[in-house]
């Protein structure tokens, strides 16, 4: 066999091997987002379980109220025989009553943290070492992942994603660092104080916004809006033999 041949075949071998490994690493990165998604449902499922006492707390203190709402007399007898009922409590139920809210529609976003953190530097590093490209003009993902990798080392709560410029003493200049509009409505709550993704935030919650781009790159793997360079297997975007014959192509 000619040299240039042996070269061809050695090159085609070289490409195989690179692919399978990109997939393999890819491959692990789904399982184990997967992984922490299904404990964090059933661990929201438990939370629930335990809590069944004060939400079914917070339904017979809406009962009270609405029996006291409907006592024959005036307005403002029946506001005092609810203040009654509530007595000292208003902040408390008000504050029981939010939690219940935010944990609706089985939201369990909030609990991924406490199962991501231990994974969090093998995700860092996959994601390091995986060429992530967009199969469309939108670039929102590629631009976080950026975003997030200067961030890596970072330990602050909350971190800007705009840039803010003094213009005089009663003025500012807001100028956005990233897009966040990939962010699905679930995550809102916990990655902004704002709570609504209609008002856009000035920074976000860092551990949030790790799980969430983390979830969101594997639903765009799957839903083929992202791929990873040099895989055939995950994107069928990716022309990957076509590359091979290309390469050999040159040698030949």
């Amino acid at each position: 066999m000619k040299a240039d041949k042996r070269y061809a075949i050695a090159v085609s071998l070289v490409y195989v091997q690179y692919s399978k490994v990109l997939d393999d690493i890819a491959e692990t990165m789904i399982k184990r987002m997967m992984s922490i998604h299904k404990k964090g449902r059933q661990f929201l499922k438990d939370y629930k379980e335990k809590r069944q006492k004060k939400t079914d707390s917070l339904v017979e203190m809406l009962h009270h109220l609405l029996l006291a709402y409907q006592l024959e007399g005036e307005a403002e007898e029946r506001i005092q025989a609810m203040q009654k009922v509530l007595g000292d409590r208003e902040e408390q139920v008000l504050r029981d009553c939010e939690n219940h809210l935010a944990l609706s529609g089985d939201n369990y976003f909030l609990f991924l943290w406490r199962f991501f953190k231990s994974h969090r530097s093998t995700f860092f590093k996959i994601i390091k070492s995986l060429p992530l490209r967009s199969t469309n003009q939108d670039t929102a993902i590629e631009e976080a992942v950026s975003f997030l990798l200067s961030h890596q080392y970072t330990r602050k709560e909350w971190i800007s994603v705009v840039h803010v410029e003094k213009i005089g003493p009663w003025k500012k200049e807001v100028t956005p660092l990233l897009e966040l509009s990939w962010i699905p409505d679930g995550w809102w709550r916990w990655l902004s104080r704002k709570r609504k993704k209609e008002t856009r935030p000035e920074e976000v919650n860092r551990r949030h916004f790790e799980v969430c781009l983390f979830s969101q790159i594997i639903l765009e793997l799957k839903a083929g809006n992202l791929y990873i360079e040099g895989v055939c297997r995950l994107s069928g975007t990716v022309d990957f033999m076509g590359r091979v014959r290309e390469e050999c192509g040159r040698v030949l």
